[in-house]
């Protein structure tokens, strides 16, 4: 029960009611569901949606594939699912973003700086 709470506070229902209507444009019948049967429902229009809009970045990279580094989709999408899993790097505190922004905005002033004197300014 605890986790059938966690989960729907973690989902905006527009979200929902936006991708249902968009997929299926009338949603009576799955409101009408039952608890179980509409939340596996919306769960396979969500990954249905995943599909697609991997579909989409795959035609996109596709473009740049030749014999040499093509990839079929089902590989694609192994990969990407992989991808997703890998733990992600722990945000950087506010602290750490100001330095990393004024490291590049020396450097960016020292390019500048010696641009300036190569060109006898």
């Amino acid at each position: 029960m605890g986790v059938f709470f966690q989960v729907s506070n973690s989902v905006d229902v527009t979200d929902i009611e936006e991708l249902l209507l968009r997929r299926y444009n009338n949603i009576d019948y799955i409101l009408n569901m039952d608890i179980d049967s509409g939340l596996t429902f919306i769960s396979k229009a969500f990954e249905k949606e995943e599909d697609a809009k991997l579909w989409d970045r795959y035609l996109v990279d596709y473009r740049h594939m030749g014999p040499e580094n093509f990839i079929t989709f089902d590989a694609y999408k192994k990969l990407a699912q992989s991808e997703s899993t890998q733990p992600r790097a722990a945000p950087k505190s506010k602290q750490e973003t100001i330095n990393e922004i004024n490291e590049k905005v020396e450097k960016i002033i020292n390019l500048t700086l010696k641009g300036g004197d190569d060109h006898g300014v």
